[in-house]
């Protein structure tokens, strides 16, 4: 995040100061921290306390390193090899029993569904196509709804809702589209399960349960190329999950 190699604890407030200035990244520099507190709506010592968790000293120490990370933001080379290290803590901590207790309660929510919803955009809308496939070989129905980032559902029975259960993939968990379209089923009643990368966003906001899994962002330039195995992963295991409980 940012000039961080990991997303830090962030509280609400602090997630939109973290938007603001990713929107506005060239124009910090020229900010004074009352400047930017008053363009935030928030106090001089809440940015002091933002910019602590960003393990700098204080504002011009902040600004400093997020211009470095700027300017060299995009010089930066295609990672050498894949960051193993990233994904086995993952596979580690999945094996939890704090994580497996999330997935539980994951279960328990599909097992009561007549029907799986994935859906994602970018490569995570890949990953949905492969979680509706995969789901399908060991649950009654499931289906990857790519069309509905273009064309949104905006009615949906009371009946329909209560068996229907949507899976949203989304490494950032802010991509616009994904969001817009959740928030139809959200607003209709339906139960959301969320994957992404940190519990720290909208898309976790708004969904039932989210599965965050917390590995290295990796990014080249303006794209995200941030390993979607755990993802992967976690839709393998969930579907093995509710397989079981069926049986």
């Amino acid at each position: 995040m940012l000039f961080l190699d990991y997303v830090p604890d962030l509280t609400d407030i602090e997630i939109e100061i973290y938007k603001f200035i990713e929107s506005n990244i060239n124009k910090i520099e020229d900010l004074s921290i009352r400047e930017l507190a008053a363009l935030t709506h928030v106090s001089t010592t809440t940015i002091l306390r933002f910019c602590a968790k960003f393990e700098t000293s204080g504002y011009s120490d902040f600004k400093s390193r997020l211009k470095y990370h700027s300017k060299n933001k995009n010089q930066e080379l295609l990672p050498h090899s894949i960051d193993e290290s990233s994904l086995v803590n993952f596979i580690l901590k999945s094996s939890s029993s704090s994580f497996e207790k999330k997935l539980d309660e994951v279960a328990e929510l599909l097992i009561n569904k007549d029907s799986i919803y994935f859906v994602g955009y970018g490569t995570s809308n890949v990953v949905a196509s492969y979680g509706a496939i995969y789901f399908s070989k060991l649950y009654s129905f499931a289906i990857n709804l790519d069309f509905l980032i273009e064309h949104p559902v905006h009615k949906i029975s009371k009946e329909s809702a209560e068996k229907m259960c949507v899976i949203a993939l989304s490494v950032s968990g802010e991509s616009n589209r994904v969001l817009g379209t959740i928030s139809h089923f959200v607003k209709n009643g339906v139960d959301v399960v969320s994957i992404t990368n940190s519990s720290k966003c909208r898309l976790a906001n708004i969904s039932t349960i989210n599965v965050p899994y917390y590995i290295k962002d990796e990014k080249i330039k303006t794209s995200d190329i941030t390993s979607q195995v755990p993802a992967i992963f976690l839709i393998e295991k969930l579907a093995k999950k509710v397989a079981n409980y069926k049986k």
